[in-house]
């Protein structure tokens, strides 16, 4: 007890020294009267406020202090592990209450609409490659394996399971995680279309058939922005483009009650300094519908999270036509106006962690 003690004041110590300067360069350049005829309460408030308006000072103040915690001895911070050159959020246990009622609807809506419905979990890098987590943290690791099967064994006649959990444990050895986000690669998403394309019964297009380039845009993700170790490098995108067959594309965005519409499905018009993942049809948004000039007529409407984003581009080549619904985003509206019947196949695609901790079918107002 007494040596933490003393490591909670040497990293007070430290981050003090280290960031002296930029406290004084701070007030340095703040007006002079902007205290005058304050109490001290308010004096407080408007040193907070000044902080807050000044991110830089902030963002690297929470940089100093999770190095020097991560030096100390504190490999886990935040419900993020720092592993030697990637971050790993840990799930927390599911809330199984919420995990029966994800189930539960699932297989209520493929009981209402008749329509054939496949579902699919994505596990956490933390599971997938756990290895590189040290023994004394991966014990109290979620073990999303059982997890999964036990979802996918309520679903059983229901509904169609598809398991990508074996094959990117068998490829754990690979990058198919980011280093400093929550998301599948796109070699990581490659592995999972190759299942889902098995199990709907699509011809699976090898590696061969795609041109892969490697875009010059380095960036940190959503762990990171949890627990900004400093010594992580940060992240870099590759896209995979289809080249065996000619395709054309239409993807038009809905979000906010507004319609875009892009022709590629990367299209790199879109991107923004705040969200490389806006290269990845567009970005996230309510609804996205992908029409493809391809002999392919099927109709597929997906029901998913922000994973679904990954793999999207590969699933494109396989048919006439996508929707996908995000249904962190979507409202109860959007979700009334699709022609479930209309479609050939339903797939409901979630991380294992949105669907152990959120409501993932709520716009979808299933009784």
């Amino acid at each position: 007890m007494k040596s933490k003690y003393i490591s909670a004041i040497l990293i007070l110590l430290i981050i003090s020294s280290l960031s002296i300067n930029m406290v004084l360069n701070l007030f340095m350049n703040t007006p002079k009267n902007i205290f005058e005829g304050k109490n001290k309460s308010e004096v407080f408030e408007t040193i907070e406020n000044i902080f807050k308006e000044n991110i830089p000072f902030k963002s690297q103040l929470q940089k100093n202090a999770v190095f020097l915690k991560y030096i100390t001895g504190e490999k886990k911070q935040n419900n993020v592990y720092i592993a030697n050159d990637t971050l790993f959020k840990i799930m927390e246990e599911p809330n199984y209450d919420l995990v029966y009622k994800n189930t539960e609807n699932i297989i209520k809506f493929a009981e209402k609409y008749r329509v054939k419905t496949f579902a699919m979990l994505i596990p956490t890098s933390s599971a997938i490659k756990q290895q590189e987590i040290e023994n004394l943290y991966r014990h109290n690791l979620v073990n999303e394996k059982i997890l999964i099967e036990d979802i996918y064994t309520d679903f059983s006649s229901h509904v169609s399971s598809v398991n990508v959990y074996p094959t990117l444990f068998a490829n754990n050895d690979k990058d198919l995680y980011y280093r400093t986000d929550s998301n599948l690669t796109s070699l990581g998403a490659y592995y999972v279309y190759e299942q889902l394309a098995k199990r709907m019964n699509f011809p699976i297009h090898g590696l061969e058939r795609f041109e892969i380039k490697y875009e010059d845009l380095d960036f940190y993700g959503d762990i990171y922005k949890i627990s900004p170790y400093k010594n992580i490098m940060p992240d870099s995108i590759s896209t995979y483009n289809f080249i065996r067959f000619n395709r054309e594309f239409r993807i038009s965005r809905t979000i906010n009650g507004e319609t875009n519409t892009y022709y590629e499905l990367y299209p790199r018009e879109s991107l923004t300094d705040e969200d490389i993942y806006n290269l990845f049809l567009g970005g996230e948004a309510e609804k996205i519908t992908i029409n493809v000039g391809s002999p392919n007529k099927n109709k597929l409407l997906i029901y998913g999270d922000r994973s679904v984003m990954s793999y999207l581009p590969f699933l494109a080549v396989n048919c006439g036509e996508i929707t996908f619904v995000n249904t962190n985003f979507a409202s109860e509206e959007i979700c009334k106006e699709i022609d479930v019947k209309a479609y050939d196949e339903v797939l409901f695609s979630f991380s294992t962690d949105s669907f152990s901790h959120k409501n993932c079918l709520e716009p979808l107002n299933i009784k």
